[in-house]
């Protein structure tokens, strides 16, 4: 059963990791690789883009990893990579000797982008490597760090999650509240959060697929739609409740953006 939403895996960091194999390989050698289900966790930081299936159980995800975004494999999982070419990726293999439970285990999602944490983690995976034959305690000290700042990041990442959401939703409340005002632009909305236009085009894609001026388009065809069905009030002053107060720019709107004329569409077509 194929699941939309970004996997999340409960990880016991809590307890203290046996660090089985630290590495540096490319995944891509062939465009389409599998790799088979191993008792192990696995941590991987990837150097250039590829699509990830990953299976587990009866679920399956299909994930698109991108430069430097670190994932972890749960243990038991079947993962197919695809890319278009060879992609160098570090990785770190662990298990835990005891039983997870709620209380030992951090709750974590499988791809988050490393950000600003990118060269600490590249620096600790090469020096994790250069010991392992040296100074396998250091190594393994070196592993649980790797293991620990997994915690740090996710913590950004969900925080800055959360404050991309708060924008998101005051400017959507911006845009409901303000429908009628002719002067409602993205350039008005990126200025009153304090963005700039560009950025705020950028969340918007990135959280709801499509930029503000999309946004403000669908609430003004929307709720000229229901007036029009659903009231009595004259065209014009429909046109006047969703900031296009000239008839003619009202019709050749709805007719953009509905396919009818607002006289159509208030006789029940």
């Amino acid at each position: 059963m194929e699941t939309p939403e970004h996997p999340r895996w409960s990880v016991p960091l809590r307890l203290e990791p046996e660090a089985l194999a630290v590495g540096y390989s490319p995944v891509g050698v062939e465009r389409v690789e599998r790799y088979t289900p191993a008792p192990t966790w696995q941590l991987g930081l990837f150097e250039g883009p590829t699509s990830l299936v990953l299976r587990k159980g009866r679920r399956r995800w299909c994930l698109m990893i991108k430069t430097h975004d670190l994932v972890i494999i749960p243990p038991d999982s079947d993962r197919i990579y695809t890319t278009e070419r060879p992609v160098n990726h570090f990785y770190l293999e662990f298990r835990y000797g005891s039983v997870t439970t709620a209380s030992n285990s951090v709750e974590l999602p499988a791809i988050m982008p490393c950000g600003m944490s990118a060269d600490a983690m590249l620096r600790d995976f090469a020096a994790c490597m250069e010991l392992r034959e040296t100074d396998r305690l250091e190594s393994d000290l070196l592993a649980r760090l790797l293991l620990w700042r997994l915690v740090r990041i996710a913590r950004t990442a969900e925080a800055g999650h959360q404050d991309r959401a708060h924008i998101i939703e005051e400017v959507q409340r911006r845009i409901r509240e303000n429908t009628a005002d002719a002067s409602l632009t993205p350039e008005a909305l990126a200025e009153a959060v304090g963005y700039s236009r560009r950025r705020l085009d950028q969340l918007f894609a990135e959280l709801l697929g499509k930029p503000v001026s999309a946004c403000i388009r669908d609430r003004r065809a929307q709720l000229a739609e229901d007036l029009l069905r659903q009231s009595s009030l004259p065209i014009h002053a429909v046109g006047a409740r969703v900031g296009i107060p000239d008839r003619h720019g009202f019709n050749k709107f709805m007719r953009r953006n509905r396919g009818l004329s607002p006289t159509a569409i208030r006789a029940g077509q």
